[in-house]
């Protein structure tokens, strides 16, 4: 989670970068802190948007604690019509939204397809564990599972892997979040993190062969016109 006080000075933050004609669109908590295993002794990660036309299309930001990257509007429509899965996870948690920012319009345009084209991250992420055992390493193997796997199953993006943990009960995922929230290590039983990350794999694998959505480009096409109109 994120606080009062942190809300307002990563919003501050980007605000003092921006021209006079640049408009915040959406901030939205991500990294550690919204995956699960964040705690004090680490950074607060947010993923933004603005409309700035003619300004950075991308930007990231790095102040005191705070480590913000920013899209501005035109790239994020490029980002959706490549499907990048990331943009929508990294904005599943907003705390600050634009009132003419149509937010629910843009996270409905993520579809299967676009977990299917992070199948090649996901299978990296998985294979980086192999050759290195860490516990960071694994805590992010499981996040790139289990919340596509949520995502497809419910229609929600939940980043907390904690809470979509409710449902599974992976022992040794809690304990690698209790030990990386406070810097700590201790044995980990890899056996049994391998296990879960090939079974939630085939999971992840039977729940994409009962899809065949894809960006509904009408749906897009009228979402982008009205953030254009808005913003531009």
């Amino acid at each position: 989670m994120i606080g009062k006080r942190d809300r307002t000075k990563a919003y501050n933050i980007v605000s003092e970068i921006l021209p006079e004609r640049g408009k915040i669109l959406c901030l939205s908590l991500t990294g550690s802190r919204a995956f699960g295993w964040g705690s004090k002794y680490y950074d607060v990660d947010v993923k933004g948007i603005i409309a700035c036309k003619d300004y950075w299309d991308t930007m990231h930001i790095g102040k005191e604690k705070f480590d913000i990257n920013i899209e501005e509007l035109s790239h994020v429509f490029g980002s959706i019509e490549y499907k990048y899965w990331c943009l929508f996870e990294d904005l599943s948690n907003p705390f600050y939204i634009d009132p003419n920012f149509d937010y629910q319009g843009m996270m409905s345009l993520c579809t299967a397809e676009n977990v299917k084209r992070s199948l090649y991250s996901i299978d990296l992420q998985i294979k980086r564990l192999d050759i290195f055992k860490s516990i960071r390493t694994a805590l992010h193997c499981y996040r790139v599972l289990m919340v596509p796997l949520h995502f497809l199953r419910t229609g929600k993006i939940v980043s907390n892997v904690l809470t979509i943990n409710k449902q599974y009960n992976f022992t040794q995922l809690k304990r690698m979040c209790d030990l990386y929230k406070e810097r700590k290590t201790a044995p980990i039983n890899w056996d049994e993190v391998q296990r879960n990350l090939s079974d939630l794999r085939v999971e992840l694998e039977e729940e994409l062969a009962k899809r065949s959505d894809t960006l509904d480009q009408e749906a897009y096409e009228n979402w982008r016109s009205k953030m254009e109109e808005a913003y531009y």
